[in-house]
């Protein structure tokens, strides 16, 4: 028998959202179509984040469980805060909470026949795997996103300072002895290549964020009219104000739009920002719609024609509601920050890159934009979970 086990650190699992649908589902997926696979789930959970949500937790362990897989809790005592990042001053105490658990799994591997992959969501459990697991166990890694950029950015430590440099020399030594990296973007694998100073490799693939094309089926080019929308949290990476800015300078082209901003964040932290004076002229354009379910996003894409993903902050990823934009017919308006969807559309033609001057020539750029079928469906074979499955299984595998 061989086992797909996908291992997650401090991760919010049951809340049925990102977990699931870009691991869990394309697991069950690959299970479908290979039945000598089993999955099995492996979080390593705070314990007081435990204490706090032990219903839930319990509700989805059970739903996964009659999904078929196998599931193990691991309680640490290490709470998922900016305080408590692993810094170099916290790399003791991390190993010592991983200990036991990397123990148990590298002598239960040692000593049974199954074949197994660790599929390593994170960096934190890939740093565990590295200096703890001495099992006969794959180990892939599954970056998901540019944390050490992103640890710099939110300003968790000092670029060049200790803890910097200690990560950057656990993520060389991580995709030097890993079977398999994954990264989700091309930007992303290039930046990463480029800090480690690694040489490409076959064993380092780009593997995208997934959407179920299927979902956005019911949306038809006939229903549009020039709205936007963005689709999303707000806060941090994607700030309120810069849609609305945005919103503002593009609207007077487009006098019958709307924005619509879908977003699960606080209503409390949104009615302030739409209340300020000098958004009183396209108030009555903007439709906030708060924690939309998944299964009603089509509704709302719909009604526009154009998909915002702007950022003040630059980034590698190519993020899931970019993928989602792309497969209901939309045409993504991305900011030049948000590198790894730039690139896409450099490549493909699939959407607008935008920065901060959003002078005449770009307006009528995005007034002409279409979608080219041909690289629609190039990005789709790439992107939906019925028809990308197939590379995932050969990443985890081979």
């Amino acid at each position: 028998m061989a086992v797909l086990s996908l291992v997650i650190f401090n991760e919010e699992f049951w809340n049925k959202g990102l977990i699931h649908s870009q691991n869990i589902k394309p697991l069950l997926e690959i299970r479908e179509n290979h039945p000598e696979y089993s999955i099995e789930f492996i979080s390593f959970t705070s314990i007081a984040l435990y204490s706090r949500e032990r219903q839930a937790i319990k509700k989805q362990t059970e739903s996964y469980k009659d999904e078929g897989i196998k599931v193990h809790l691991f309680p640490i005592l290490f709470y998922p805060t900016k305080y408590m990042v692993v810094n170099w001053f916290w790399l003791p105490w991390f190993i010592l909470n991983c200990f036991f658990y990397n123990l148990w799994l590298s002598l239960r591997d040692l000593l049974t026949c199954e074949i197994r992959t660790y599929i390593l969501r994170s960096y934190q459990i890939s740093l565990a795997f590295l200096l703890l697991y001495f099992g006969k166990g794959r180990r892939v890694f599954d970056t998901r996103t540019d944390w050490i950029e992103e640890a710099r950015g939110m300003e968790y430590w000092k670029t060049g300072g200790l803890t910097d440099k200690m990560w950057v020399l656990f993520e060389k030594r991580i995709m030097n002895r890993f079977n398999r990296t994954l990264f989700i973007s091309d930007t992303q694998k290039s930046d990463t290549l480029q800090r480690t100073g690694l040489p490409d490799s076959e064993k380092f693939s780009v593997f995208y964020n997934q959407a179920d094309y299927s979902r956005f089926d019911s949306v038809e080019d006939g229903t549009r009219t020039d709205s936007f929308v963005y689709s999303g949290s707000l806060g941090h990476w994607n700030n309120l104000p810069t849609y609305l800015e945005f919103f503002m300078k593009i609207s007077p082209a487009f006098p019958e739009s709307m924005l619509y901003v879908l977003t699960p964040t606080a209503k409390g932290k949104i009615e302030p920002v739409l209340h300020e004076e000098k958004y009183k002229d396209i108030i009555d354009r903007v439709k906030v719609v708060y924690n939309v379910p998944y299964a009603e996003l089509s509704k709302y894409y719909a009604h526009c024609r154009f998909g915002l993903q702007l950022m003040e902050k630059a980034d590698s990823r190519v993020g899931v509601k970019y993928v989602e934009y792309v497969a209901a017919g939309l045409i993504p308006i991305v900011h030049e920050n948000v590198r790894g969807a730039a690139y896409i559309v450099g490549n493909m033609g699939l959407g607008v890159v935008v920065n901060d001057t959003l002078n005449e020539e770009k307006i009528n750029e995005i007034k002409n934009a279409s979608v080219n079928k041909e690289s629609y469906l190039k990005f789709k074979a790439m992107t939906d979970e019925k028809e990308s499955n197939d590379i995932l299984y050969k990443y985890l595998t081979c």
